[in-house]
């Protein structure tokens, strides 16, 4: 097995911690968490938002606008504004939210990830400079279709395409410079063009082999590249055990994949994306919390494309956070 000088130095700062509390079992996992998040303090970034509903009808009748300037016909019964009327109904008091009604909160949940992911992809693409190109124009078509959520949707690929745009307007968001192209992503990386493998991860089953898909798809291609990873299925804490997946099995998921990638020298590195949502009830209205969770890993051969790789990803990392709580 290969070494990883960041694992062992993530091991070892969890075993300190360890020490610390008097070497108290049945709490390896808050160690291990707490020590990767300061061990990686600058490759990864955990925001918690709080979105009021008036912000989002905001924000979704602006991404309508902007689609507009594009240029972009709205196809009928858009998840966009389907999103903004379910929010409409909820916020005028036409839907009762409970804790009671699952399906209510789920597809409440999946309305406002709609129009923040939609917003984000939305802001970084400028009406100024002219329609899309037809590849990207066709990609935001494709973007608006889909159902409700995404288990009842039949068809992956308005979720999997609005990833891939939204990959690339979080990090034109952190100031890095992203073109859209005809098949995912091109980065600007130390001068260097390289890709972007998009995939979203469906279950935890299906990790390693999304990660091989977009590994074949890089060397396939005639350049490097990073793999970006949806891994919503390993954030998510619905609040039932039965279906929650422990930290535990997330960390190693990832750890995995980490693993994977180092096999081939032509993948520079991952960035995974997550969203998670969280309710409360018992207060006079019910509160949503959404959690972001975005985390970069460079591999050795990222380094040797761009050796500032690592602090230059820590700046973009940075100023998504920043923007993330200004939206």
């Amino acid at each position: 097995m290969t070494r990883d000088p960041l694992r062992e130095a993530i091991e070892r700062r969890a075993y300190e911690l360890f020490e610390q509390r008097g070497r108290e079992h049945g709490r390896d996992w808050k160690d291990w968490f707490e020590a990767e998040k300061q061990i990686l303090a600058n490759c990864q970034a955990d925001t918690l938002l709080r979105y009021g509903p008036s912000g989002l009808i905001d924000a979704a009748a602006q991404s309508l606008r902007w689609l507009g300037d594009l240029g972009i016909v709205l196809p009928p019964g858009n998840r966009l504004q389907n999103a903004k009327a379910l929010i409409e109904r909820v916020n005028d008091g036409r839907l009762v939210l409970t804790s009671e009604n699952d399906n209510l909160l789920k597809s409440l949940a999946e309305a406002m990830k709609t129009v923040t992911e939609q917003y984000i992809i939305l802001r970084s693409m400028n009406p100024a400079l002219g329609p899309p190109r037809p590849a990207v124009a066709a990609k935001l078509r494709m973007m608006l279709s889909g159902a409700a959520t995404a288990d009842q949707d039949a068809n992956p690929e308005p979720r999997k395409t609005q990833f891939e745009l939204y990959v690339g307007g979080i990090l034109t968001m952190g100031g890095a410079s992203v073109v859209f192209e005809e098949r995912d992503l091109g980065l600007d990386f130390g001068g260097q063009r390289v890709g972007i493998a998009a995939k979203r991860v469906r279950s935890l089953k299906r990790v390693l082999p999304i990660v091989r898909e977009a590994m074949d798809q890089i060397r396939r291609s005639s350049r490097p590249g990073f793999i970006a990873l949806n891994v919503d299925v390993l954030v998510k804490n619905t609040g039932a055990p039965s279906a929650t997946i422990r930290l535990s099995e997330r960390l190693a998921a990832l750890a995995r994949v980490d693993e994977e990638v180092r096999a081939l020298p032509e993948v520079l590195g991952t960035m995974v994306f997550g969203y998670d949502t969280h309710w409360t009830f018992g207060a006079e209205k019910p509160r949503i919390e959404v959690g972001n969770f975005v985390r970069f890993r460079v591999t050795a051969a990222g380094v040797d494309v761009n050796p500032e790789a690592h602090r230059v990803l820590a700046l973009v990392l940075d100023q998504i956070k920043r923007r993330l709580h200004t939206l």
